[in-house]
């Protein structure tokens, strides 16, 4: 019976298996087994001897172990095996020793396939492979918040947290290191991440489909490794090109469109070459037509604020205007007294008499009460502006990008306008000339008042 040798590779365990009948073949096992003592250099392995499914011995090497054995035990029909293993988790590193049986023992799952990456991503930091000899590999850096800020309006953002240009990175060290099986293998999954991001719909059931709804729908289901090879660089250029800038949605609405316009299932012909092409020509056209619209919506909101602002001028003159004639009145009107009773040829010394006293009085304190009424209509009209202006930016915040809202909304001209304080304390000014007037008014009252009463004392 030949010598049948068995391998199993796990992310945690890395095991041959070598199973044959009768001393006979003990020749050929060692022969077979010293292919592998490069593990005992390196690993801290176990060996064990199994006699009909029992474990006659165990060792660190095969030379303990074969030391140990006593051959006259074995019979011509017994089945005899030996297993050489390790634990890889006792390790820091992430270890392939055979990459074949690894890659047969990963998930066929597309999304298994990215998830067991991004989780190999975030435990590790150094990759160990054996590709004749032992080459270790350092794996790209990620920033877990920043593949959720690139991915902000995907669902994928929730399950992931490295991109297609992490796995791209570690295939091309791969490369160099002429690991075609795992560098295939990653660019392979690299294409379904990236379809994963592209399509509309994701689902994996029975069947594996990518639904990319436009002005048709398009769906690619089951695409197999040697087409997620063939438009993997067409697949990664896409990639990078949406995901450079802020026109994301955009970007990705218009390749759904042409994706669903294909009017084909094959991978191949959905993501040819053209595609590029394609792509790159409507997005141009995209951004003309964005650009127009642009340049009106920022000429509209710049109007709207031309116009608030000289509702706020003129709002200030009305301000300004009302309070000095109140003032102009008052002055005007005493003006008056004085000319009258000296055209009437009266004392002057007596110029306030107890009636108009009064009435000036009543009329300075109806001049201060108006001056005070402007004053407050003037700051409901300012808030009232001041909430426009608020409302506006709410309404262009998701229009226009944060720099440009920031040096439309906080113009100088219009802050300055708002908030300025000096322009709104005009009418103390007013209300102090009137105040004065007020207090020479009582002044002169009282003491006409008094030369009334000493008059009367001495006559």
């Amino acid at each position: 019976m030949p010598i049948v040798k068995e391998i199993e590779e796990r992310i945690d365990l890395f095991s041959v298996t070598w199973s044959f009948q009768g001393i006979g073949d003990l020749g050929d096992l060692e022969n077979s087994i010293s292919q592998y003592n490069y593990l005992a250099e390196k690993y801290k392995t176990k060996f064990l001897f199994y006699q009909n499914d029992s474990v006659i011995d165990e060792a660190g090497s095969w030379v303990e172990l074969v030391a140990k054995l006593n051959k006259e035990l074995w019979e011509e029909d017994d089945q005899l095996r030996v297993s050489c293993s390790f634990d890889k988790t006792i390790y820091p590193d992430f270890i392939i020793i055979n990459q074949t049986s690894f890659l047969d023992g990963l998930s066929e799952s597309p999304e298994k396939k990215v998830e067991f990456w991004d989780n190999v991503f975030s435990k590790y930091k150094t990759m160990v492979i054996f590709q004749d000899s032992f080459i270790t590999i350092t794996f790209p850096t990620f920033d877990k918040l920043q593949t959720k800020s690139l991915f902000n309006d995907l669902e994928i953002s929730n399950s992931v947290s490295i991109t297609p240009e992490n796995l791209f990175n570690l295939g091309e060290q791969l490369k160099v290191h002429d690991a075609h099986l795992l560098h295939h293998h990653l660019t392979a999954v690299n294409s379904t991440f990236c379809l994963k991001l592209f399509c509309s719909k994701y689902r994996e059931a029975t069947d594996v489909q990518y639904i990319f709804e436009g002005y048709n729908n398009c769906v690619i289901e089951n695409p197999r490794e040697e087409e997620l090879l063939t438009v993997s660089e067409t697949l990664y250029t896409i990639f990078q090109w949406i995901f450079s800038d802020s026109n994301t949605s955009s970007k990705l609405g218009i390749l759904r469109n042409l994706v669903s316009l294909s009017n084909s299932k094959e991978l191949n012909a959905c993501f040819s070459h053209n595609l590029l092409k394609s792509l790159f020509s409507n997005y141009q056209v995209y951004m003309k037509d964005n650009v127009k619209q642009y340049f009106e919506i920022k000429n509209k909101i710049t109007e709207f604020m031309f116009d608030l602002l000289n509702k706020s001028f003129d709002i200030y003159d009305e301000y300004k205007v009302a309070s000095r004639n109140t003032a102009l009145a008052v002055l005007s009107y005493f003006f008056t007294v004085v000319v009258i009773r000296a055209i009437n040829k009266q004392n002057l010394d007596t110029l306030f008499t107890p009636e108009i006293a009064s009435i000036s009085i009543v009329f300075i304190l109806s001049a201060i009460s108006y001056v005070y009424m402007a004053h407050a209509d003037l700051i409901k009209k300012n808030k009232s502006i001041k909430t426009r202006v608020k409302e506006l930016r709410t309404r262009y915040d998701q229009v226009l990008c944060k720099d440009e809202v920031e040096e439309l909304f906080n113009s100088e001209s219009l802050s300055t306008s708002l908030n300025d304080n000096s322009t709104t304390k005009y009418h103390l000014y007013v209300v102090a000339v009137l105040v004065t007037l007020l207090g020479c008014v009582l002044y002169f009252s009282i003491k006409n008042l008094g030369l009334d009463f000493f008059v009367k004392l001495f006559s």
